[in-house]
């Protein structure tokens, strides 16, 4: 019998929702800090907005980085 418990991955791809939850900031926030350069810019897949979740997570480091 296998104990393991396993982790769902998160989705490459999240929504700006998706984004509101992980990082705790509000849509015009996070709408900002694409204006500012602070998170990557978006790309939509039909008429779906989309953050590629690995560019995030790395313009969070730069933040880190940069204290």
């Amino acid at each position: 019998m296998n104990n393991t418990i396993s982790a769902t991955p998160l989705p490459i791809y999240q929504t700006i929702k998706d984004l509101e939850g992980f990082l705790g900031l509000s849509r015009s926030t996070i709408r900002r800090r694409v204006a500012d350069g602070t998170l990557p810019t978006p790309f939509k897949i039909g008429h779906r907005t989309f953050w590629d979740r690995n560019e995030v997570l790395a313009a969070l480091a730069d933040v880190k980085a940069a204290r």
